[in-house]
């Protein structure tokens, strides 16, 4: 097996998917930067452009989990690449790594702090979307109309709605390393960005197309909660 959760498998049902009018980014190309990874120098606290092996692994998964709900896919913008790097390296020159947003008022911001495994800088960031995306199992729907954040919520899962935010069309990451290397902080920029009170998330065929693959997407849960009259799928 290629990486530690068979991702590649569900990977495939989007062969080629379009980046502003072209084919980017394949599954196998995703297959081929994990395949290289050991010959990748690390680009801590650095601008990354949009064909760096980083790069490419955000872009995929990102684009793997948006696939699932059928939302339009992520383009990276490497303006946001070049804050979120400079963010990255702010969070481990002041604070040891230590998670504070930079609160933009133009821009959504996840964060992440991962265990490093050695010689898998790349799967480590593939790491943080991941739990970025397992927010879900606090996530309740109430429909397309209902602003995100009406249900009640056992825990905030803004790092999630924020990866699913239907009018989000660009990402722009950076990490750092900290304590010898041991831990990586991961920031991703998003834009426009998402998690605007008083508005939907997603729509109703989006939630209910995501739900029908929670357990093929390995959440901590088989399907997403919902609350108010939303009628179900």
């Amino acid at each position: 097996m290629l990486i530690s959760i068979p991702h590649f498998v569900f990977l495939g049902i989007f062969v080629v998917f379009g980046v502003k009018g072209e084919l980017k980014y394949s599954s196998e190309t995703c297959q081929k930067v994990f395949d290289n990874e050991e010959s990748y120098t690390s680009k801590a606290g650095q601008e990354l452009g949009e064909d760096d092996p980083f790069s490419i692994v955000m872009l995929c998964f990102h684009n793997w989990y948006r696939e699932a709900a059928n939302l339009d896919l992520f383009s990276w913008n490497s303006n946001m690449a070049k804050v979120a790097a400079a963010w990255a390296a702010i969070l481990k020159k002041n604070n040891n790594c230590a998670l504070f947003h930079s609160h933009s008022s133009t821009r959504g911001e996840n964060l992440a702090l991962i265990v490093v495994e050695a010689n898998h800088l790349l799967k480590t960031g593939e790491k943080a979307i991941k739990r970025w995306f397992n927010d879900s199992q606090y996530y309740k729907f109430g429909g397309e109309s209902e602003s995100f954040n009406t249900c009640k919520m056992t825990s905030d899962p803004i790092r999630f709605t924020q990866l699913m935010w239907q009018n989000t069309t660009e990402i722009g990451c950076g990490y750092d390393l900290c304590d010898e290397d041991y831990f990586m902080v991961v920031v991703c920029h998003y834009s426009p960005r998402g998690n605007q009170r008083g508005k939907p998330m997603f729509q109703d065929r989006n939630f209910c197309a995501l739900n029908e693959k929670m357990s093929s997407l390995e959440a901590p849960v088989d399907a997403m909660g919902t609350c108010g009259d939303f009628d179900g799928c």
